[in-house]
């Protein structure tokens, strides 16, 4: 993917989804990852708390020397690919505050609470169906009440 990235929109920045990166420490580091290990709280605040580069390196280099990690081959890839991944590498940059996969994985919570992972080819047509319709209708809804907020705010000014 991030060949063809480059090759079509060679402009374009390509992250790594946070989700995913949380996603695979989970799976990859094992019981230092579980409820019972501070090293999760911790994992975290090293993604989310440093504002800088700098910040971030040291703060990740003195997790892994915290928990003696300093060997861990996917935490090492991880260091490879961090400017990809954590955010205080785009911190000036813009991006609405977006995961990579953030719609496609939302989208994919939302319909399967119209169809079942069993449904037919033709079950599935007609529950997108109703999940189309009652998109529109929240939409609808969304568009009318924000004009009404609107036109009230005009006509109290």
């Amino acid at each position: 993917m991030e060949v063809a990235i480059k090759a079509v929109w060679p402009e374009t920045i390509h992250r790594v989804c946070k989700w995913h990166v949380l996603k695979n420490a989970k799976e990859n580091l094992g019981n230092i990852y579980s409820k019972r290990s501070s090293f999760k709280q911790e994992f975290h605040r090293v993604l989310n708390e440093p504002q800088t580069e700098a910040e971030f390196e040291k703060a990740w280099k003195d997790l892994m020397e915290q928990y003696n990690l300093e060997s861990s081959v996917y935490l090492r890839r991880m260091w490879d690919i961090r400017k990809r991944w954590a955010p205080a590498y785009f911190r000036e940059l813009f991006f609405a505050k977006m995961s990579t996969t953030q719609r496609s994985e939302s989208m994919n919570h939302v319909l399967k609470k119209y169809v079942k992972p069993s449904s037919s080819l033709n079950g599935f047509a007609k529950r997108y169906e109703n999940f189309y319709n009652d998109r529109i209708e929240a939409e609808d809804a969304e568009e009318h009440d924000t004009y009404n907020v609107c036109f009230f705010l005009i006509i109290s000014v």
